[in-house]
């Protein structure tokens, strides 16, 4: 039996659910990548026993940080909880209306060499390349 497939996001946008950036936030936060692993099963396993197909953000979020505390303690708990996850886009309010941050690089004009040496990758709505730093 195939599962369908499980989606992050509101009504009007939504890109599927990923283990990996649930493990990349706890790993932020401080979690061991096993731990954080183990978390991202549990998180999946709970949405799917729910079935789920879309939850929000906030409610991957929120759900992240209970099975965070139950598997990797209150202290992963309290900084998972405290972070903006992976999963989330950061909005930036624009003339345009409310528009992704650039989690990426600058224009082309404003490269280093190491940076043009490398190849962006698309993540979501943003672009992102090797040397630039998340925050």
């Amino acid at each position: 039996m195939t599962h369908p497939e499980l989606r992050v996001g509101s009504a009007r946008t939504t890109f599927p659910f990923s283990r990996g950036l649930l493990v990349e936030s706890l790993v932020n936060a401080g979690a061991s990548a096993p731990v954080a692993s183990a978390v991202s099963r549990r998180v999946e396993q709970q949405l799917r026993l729910a079935r789920r197909t879309v939850v929000s953000p906030a409610e991957l979020k929120a759900l992240m940080v209970e099975v965070a505390r139950d598997v990797a303690g209150d202290e992963i708990a309290q900084a998972a909880q405290a972070q903006t996850p992976a999963f989330q886009d950061i909005l930036v309010t624009a003339k345009k209306g409310d528009l992704p941050f650039s989690r990426g690089c600058w224009p082309a004009r404003w490269r280093t060499r190491a940076c043009r040496a490398r190849t962006p990758t698309r993540r979501r709505a943003s672009w992102t390349c090797g040397c630039a730093s998340r925050a």
